[in-house]
């Protein structure tokens, strides 16, 4: 069924609490919405629920008979969908009912890639627990790692490469984590990665390194927006402690 905003994607937007997620299921199971309901932009009602984090909803449409694997316009799964919170509960429930945690989004991201940006443990390590794969590439070449480093977990960094992840990998446009970690000001994050073994003298596919990537940034100054929240002083004090511990 396909509607611009259809009574089951009206009910799971709308909801803000238990009670309205309980009237939701109560649509459902009084035959008042269509569980295979899709939205004009291609978006099932389960991609919707795990976007708003509605379990008993998900668990009902799973048990109504909805793929687990469904995709929407973008490829993504439900799993892709919660991969970037914290819900562990929902990730098993999905993974027990077929999703599939090595399936690519259009962009060709599995659930781990996105776990790695979204910094929980958790889902990263459940997700290797369930034989997701460290090291596969996604349409930019880039593998968890990557993701992870730009976003400066160092967590999840450390997890990533205590399962064999590559910390000096480069993706298509020849970065490897520590180029990103330097690209977004993650100083701790390059320091994990060069404890781990990264590579302060490759180059990327311009001919820079991850000290000319942080050096430039310094330069120009402002392209740091990521170290938001800190007086220029400490903006520019971080830079140029990222620029010396990159240097060899």
């Amino acid at each position: 069924m396909m509607d611009r905003m259809g009574r089951l994607h009206h009910a799971i937007s709308s909801s803000s609490d238990s009670s309205s997620e309980e009237q939701t299921l109560r649509l459902l199971r009084d035959g008042l919405a269509d569980a295979h309901e899709i939205s004009a932009g291609g978006e099932p009602a389960i991609h919707a629920a795990c976007r708003h984090l509605m379990p008993l909803v998900i668990q009902e449409l799973l048990d109504m008979g909805v793929p687990a694997d469904s995709c929407d316009a973008k490829g993504r799964q439900p799993l892709h969908l919660i991969a970037s919170g914290d819900r562990p509960d929902l990730l098993d429930l999905l993974l027990t009912r077929g999703a599939d945690f090595g399936a690519t989004d259009d962009r060709g991201r599995t659930a781990l890639h996105i776990a790695a940006g979204g910094g929980s443990v958790a889902m990263v390590q459940r997700l290797l627990q369930h034989g997701a794969s460290a090291d596969l590439r996604d349409q930019l070449g880039r593998i968890p790692i990557h993701y992870a480093a730009a976003a400066g977990h160092l967590a999840i960094i450390a997890i990533l490469t205590r399962s064999a992840a590559d910390a000096n990998v480069a993706d298509h446009a020849g970065d490897t984590p520590l180029h990103l970690a330097a690209l977004n000001g993650r100083l701790a994050g390059a320091l994990a990665l060069l404890a781990a073994g990264a590579s302060r003298s490759a180059r990327n596919a311009q001919g820079q390194t991850p000290a000319a990537i942080a050096c430039g940034a310094q330069s120009a100054g402002g392209q740091y927006a990521l170290w938001a929240g800190k007086d220029s002083g400490s903006l520019f004090g971080g830079l140029a402690e990222m620029t010396t511990a990159l240097r060899e």
